[in-house]
């Protein structure tokens, strides 16, 4: 469902070099299913404007923005986190896995409820 996007690692992936390094996002398969979906069938020729509306950590953030990238998308991610306290960890993992140019990070609460 997600070809040359998703491996099963045996190890703990979060402290390998290439992590640190940003080669690689350490996701649940559950959260790579919206992107994949998302994309499946999209005419990525024509400019695409994603949001995700609640955005830390980063993790569908940067899948969407290095497919986007790699399709050779006319794109931006509009990444919004409502908690400010958060939006540090979606902006150094956007930047750490080098998708931080396409990503234009908020933080923009819904307000009450």
């Amino acid at each position: 469902w997600a070809p040359g996007r998703g491996y099963w690692l045996n190890e703990e992936p979060s402290k390998r070099v290439a992590h640190v390094a940003g080669d690689y996002y350490v996701q649940e398969a559950a959260a790579m299913v919206a992107v994949a979906a998302l994309l499946r069938g999209e005419d990525l020729r024509r400019r695409v404007v994603a949001v995700d509306a609640c955005a830390a950590p980063g993790g569908k953030t940067v899948q969407l923005a290095t497919a986007l990238r790699d399709a050779g998308a006319d794109a931006v991610v509009v990444a919004n986190e409502p908690s400010s306290s958060r939006l540090g960890a979606l902006v150094a993992n956007a930047v750490r896995c080098g998708v931080g140019p396409c990503v234009e990070s908020t933080s923009v609460s819904g307000g009450g409820r």
